[in-house]
């Protein structure tokens, strides 16, 4: 080779690895608009889980998603670089998206592991059949960590790319917050009054505008790419491509950048006023899951409880630190066919899973540990602050199978179609307050409960002789919770979970529930009967 072609061959190879090679202008601005999407998708998706965790998630998952697409693209890693992206998020996912399994040591790991590799594809469901917000509950926050590196990934990707695909990186800025409307609930934010101006869901279109005029400046941007790169060949000795045409290309990227936003603000500043109060979201068209079929009603077991062989058998045992709630309650049947008691199949009779709760009143710490119970009903102090920690061999299988029917307080944990047994054990932030002090007048005209349907319960109460009014409703329930009721003999036979759904509520009669009690000899620890 000649002496003049070895340089001119240098040359081609010093152009062609600064092609390669991102400006510090461009990546700069790629891993801005990546963090400024990624950002407005973490304020997008906190309705859905409430937690401050949400922000380290996407911080997290920006950072590995950025930096790696970042690194392939300067070192020429091609392939190399999704398999680090899968390397990142496997390495990940454990201790960002599912941190409930870091407390279990090893196997609680590689339990975690295979739950946050099953949500990449099944979380999306979970997320829809969960009531809001979900809080870190099990692997929920999987799907946020999917979007934001895949999000991150792909704007950061498309920006370095070249000046032809570059500003198609303001396309995938737009899914984060699509994840957050998806996925959030029906109700948008309360409308927003400026002067005569009224703004319906204004933090909706706060997001959607802010996604807009993101994109928009960044295809306004990019769009000087074309001229700063000519001009870089112009000093390397290259033809240029004539100023007018690029200033031409420039010009009518920007407005058509100007345009876009335009247009999305106005379209959202139309359509936000029509919006309303709600909307329909996919998780309004998915049921939840609903349990409680096929068993035995609770006043079965309640009764034979009291016979004298087993009147005296310790059914769980409730300890705590401080001060225990005064009562325990085990099921709820909130309905009645005039033979029956049992669980309304409507709307207040729904169990969905419980991934947080609110702040209650006097919360303590309870831990329950389960003796000659048996059966699918978790005493509980209602409300709960937030999912009960189950401990044990069991302790997956049950935080995994429990639901909660927010509508009645009732609690139930079904491992394999089953309930609770001997051993089993958990623990959770109950309330100890008092039961709330009902009103001096009746907060309904009409009664709602129609004793003609239930002749023993009338009966007993006109053996108590009590006063009509508020006293006497709280004598009455007291003496139901103190002594229990049962409306036939204890030799009946027992309920049956087999033939029709009534004999699946079980023949077993009764007419009302009683609480299980906790008795306290001087401690914070008792058993309940």
């Amino acid at each position: 080779m000649s002496g003049e072609a070895r340089p001119a061959v240098r040359r081609r190879t010093r152009r062609s690895n600064a092609s390669r090679r991102p400006s510090a202008a461009i990546s700069f601005g790629a891993l801005l608009l990546s963090a400024a999407a990624t950002a407005l998708g973490a304020a997008s998706a906190m309705p859905i889980y409430r937690t401050p965790r949400v922000w380290l998630v996407v911080g997290v998952g920006w950072a590995l998603a950025a930096g790696i697409v970042w690194c392939g693209r300067r070192w020429s890693w091609g392939l190399m670089t999704p398999v680090a992206l899968i390397g990142a998020f496997v390495a990940g996912v454990v201790p960002l998206a599912v941190p409930g399994a870091l407390a279990t040591g090893p196997a609680g790991w590689l339990r975690g592991l295979s739950d946050g590799l099953a949500s990449v594809a099944l979380g999306w469901k979970q997320l829809l059949t969960l009531a809001l917000p979900v809080g870190s509950y099990q692997a929920v926050l999987v799907p946020l960590l999917v979007v934001t590196m895949t999000v991150a990934a792909t704007i950061v990707a498309l920006a370095l790319a070249g000046r032809r695909a570059a500003p198609f990186a303001a396309l995938p800025v737009l899914a984060p917050v699509l994840f957050g409307v998806v996925f959030g609930a029906s109700q948008v934010s309360a409308p927003l009054n400026l002067g005569p101006l009224r703004i319906q869901a204004p933090r909706e279109l706060a997001l959607w505008a802010g996604a807009c005029v993101i994109g928009a400046v960044w295809v306004a941007w990019s769009s000087g790419i074309e001229r700063r790169a000519a001009l870089r060949l112009g000093r390397l000795g290259q033809p240029v491509e004539r100023a007018g045409g690029v200033r031409r290309n420039s010009a009518v990227r920007a407005l058509s950048a100007a345009l876009i936003a335009l247009v999305a603000l106005g379209t959202g500043t139309l359509i936000a006023p029509a919006v309303g109060a709600d909307r329909t979201v996919p998780r309004d068209s998915v049921d939840p899951q609903l349990v409680v079929r096929q068993q035995t009603s609770p006043l079965a077991s309640y009764r034979s409880a009291k016979r004298d062989e087993q009147f005296s058998r310790p059914l769980f045992t409730v300890s705590g630190d401080g001060a225990l709630p005064k009562r325990l309650r085990i099921a709820v049947l909130d309905d009645y066919d005039g033979v029956d008691f049992f669980v309304d199949p409507g709307g207040d009779g729904r169990f969905t899973r419980f991934p947080s709760g609110d702040p209650i009143a006097k919360p303590t710490e309870v831990r329950i540990r389960i003796d000659g119970y048996r059966g699918i009903w978790l005493p509980v102090a209602p409300p709960l602050a937030e999912p009960p920690a189950f401990l044990g061999p069991r302790a997956a299988e049950l935080s995994d199978s429990f639901y909660v029917n927010r509508g009645s307080w009732a609690a139930i944990a079904v491992p394999g179609g089953s309930g609770l047994r001997a051993g089993d054990e958990y623990s959770a932030r109950m309330s100890a307050s008092g039961d709330a002090k009902p009103a001096e007048r009746p907060a309904n005209a009409k009664p709602l409960l129609d004793l003609e349907r239930t002749p023993q319960l009338k009966r007993w109460l006109d053996e108590q002789r009590l006063a009509a009014d508020r006293d006497g409703l709280l004598e009455a329930i007291d003496r139901l919770r103190q002594r229990g009721y049962l409306s036939h003999s204890l030799t009946d036979g027992e309920g049956s979970a087999t033939g029709s759904p009534r004999s699946r509520r079980s023949t077993a009669r009764a007419s009302c529930r009683a609480p299980a009690g906790i008795r306290s000899p001087g401690s914070s620890s008792s058993s309940s009967n």
